[in-house]
């Protein structure tokens, strides 16, 4: 006798065999059908999973986007440190295409995946804010009257070089899409280690590149001739500050791993501290890098540079040696430890022209000070409304005083927090200080929750610090291709793991 019921599952047969006839005011949840021949058949239906509903493509997707957005940020500094209108619309229009093209294909493959965006509201508030107001300087609004030594002058749009706030809204927006696609796409604790991995790699392959440009290829520019700072190594930028504060981020990440090859978990026992593991091979090879970016850094002869990757190498190896309960005084000691390591790296760099003047650049200050008076000056001019963004050069010259000289030509005052109470004023000109001051707040708290993965973190933390720091005496920050490499290692630190979905 042939077995009908061969092919199907062992329970769906037994529990045919097994059927209870309903009572009528029951309906019967599955019916079965007669034939001709005297035959009984199932209809079973079956559950399929549509399109939208793919966890594991989404995932395959952000693998894929991380790998993207760290040759972005790879290439990004090649075209001068990205410090030009043609760079800003280049980097505008790519992100502009990753990011159309990455939720159109969520929106197929998982239109009900939450959104990062909502675990930190007061970061994107704040963001937004700021492109908002620079959006309303160029939009034609009559805007209060600006007030020169010569007398009133009544402008039709809130900032006085309204081509330049146009290039600094595509800038902002490129800005905030950076930062939305970090928190999008690094959602597991994996791809953020390989993210960092990824830019750690980039910024080592600039400083590569800046000591065999210094030392054997006549000190030139990657895209063309050197024209300032020759004798110093600038990399793929103009101006080797910018360089240093660049090198200065991949310090913070060279010495991050340093510290945790020597006080992470141990392999054998992942989720057990261990208070030191000693100096291994992984710590040695981590520690040849950052050799590599410390020479670098010397070589570029900025002596606040210098500082500020001290400050953030610091900052970062504190935290991490108090996340493992380590006494304050051996703290003390490994600070003492990298104030020598970073004098020997400018020694070996062949630089000693960073020590020079950092003993006698102070009498270079009287300069700099009298631009901060001058700048003040103009802000109180203006305080509430500002000059519009990316004016700086030309509103200056509208308040500058003989006490500086006439041969030169201030693009920038030095200071970007001068330079934001500028561009906008004292109120709008703080939101982007409010951001980052939120995102600092954020990150310190994910520190002290974090038992393991709090190293991304700690090194946004760091990271925030040596900029801030810089941005008090020079620009650095103003430069896109370090804020871009600034918004992808704090996106790092806040982007938290996506959690399963019943």
């Amino acid at each position: 006798m042939i077995d009908f019921d061969a092919d199907k599952p062992r329970k769906l047969r037994e529990a045919q065999r097994s059927r209870v006839v309903p009572a009528p005011e029951q309906a019967a949840p599955i019916a079965p059908q007669s034939t001709d021949e005297g035959f009984s058949f199932e209809t079973v239906t079956l559950e399929t999973k549509a399109l939208g509903g793919s966890p594991r493509a989404v995932s395959k997707l952000n693998d894929a986007m991380a790998v993207i957005l760290a040759l972005f940020l790879l290439v990004v500094p090649v075209p001068y440190g990205a410090n030009n209108s043609l760079a800003w619309l280049g980097a505008a229009a790519v992100l502009a295409m990753l990011c159309a093209g990455y939720y159109t294909l969520i929106l197929l493959l998982d239109p009900q995946r939450p959104s990062k965006l909502r675990d930190h509201p007061w970061v994107l508030g704040f963001g937004v804010l700021a492109i908002a107001g620079t959006i309303w300087q160029v939009s034609g609004v009559q805007a209060p009257a600006l007030t020169l030594p010569s007398g009133q002058v009544q402008l039709s749009q809130a900032t006085v070089a309204a081509s330049a706030s146009q290039l600094a809204v595509i800038r902002l927006i490129s800005y905030g899409v950076l930062f939305v696609m970090m928190l999008e796409v690094c959602t597991n604790q994996l791809r953020i280690e390989r993210m960092l991995s990824w830019i750690y790699a980039g910024i080592i392959v600039h400083a590569v590149w800046a000591l065999v440009s210094l030392g054997f290829l006549g000190d030139t520019l990657l895209l063309g001739e050197k024209t300032a700072y020759l004798g110093y190594a600038t990399g793929t930028f103009v101006n080797r500050n910018s360089f240093a504060t660049f090198l200065a981020m991949g310090t913070v990440i060279g010495t991050a791993r340093f510290m945790m090859a020597i006080y992470g978990p141990r392999a054998r026992s992942p989720r057990r501290r261990a208070k030191s593991r000693g100096l291994t091979m992984e710590a040695v090879v981590h520690l040849g890098w950052l050799a590599i970016l410390l020479a670098a850094l010397a070589a570029t002869g900025s002596r606040m540079g210098a500082f500020v990757g001290f400050l953030g190498m610091g900052s970062v190896a504190t935290v991490i040696l108090l996340k493992n309960g380590t006494a304050i005084w051996k703290i003390l000691l490994s600070g003492a430890v990298l104030a020598v390591l970073l004098p020997v790296a400018m020694l070996i760099g062949g630089e000693s022209g960073t020590m020079e003047r950092a003993i006698f650049g102070l009498a270079q200050a009287d300069a700099r000070t009298e631009l901060f008076r001058q700048t003040w000056h103009m802000i109180m001019q203006r305080p509430f409304v500002g000059y519009g963004a990316d004016s700086y050069p030309l509103a200056f010259e509208l308040y500058r005083t003989p006490e500086l000289s006439a041969g030169l030509t201030w693009q920038a005052p030095h200071n970007t927090y001068l330079t934001l109470w500028s561009d906008y004023g004292l109120i709008l000109g703080s939101v982007t200080m409010l951001a980052v001051v939120a995102a600092l707040i954020s990150l310190l708290r994910a520190i002290r929750r974090r038992e393991l993965a709090y190293l991304p973190a700690a090194i946004a933390v760091a990271v925030i610090v040596l900029t801030g720091a810089h941005s008090l005496v020079d620009f650095s920050l103003e430069i896109a291709a370090n804020v871009y490499v600034f918004i992808a290692l704090v996106a790092l630190g806040l982007a938290k793991r996506a959690h399963s979905r019943a």
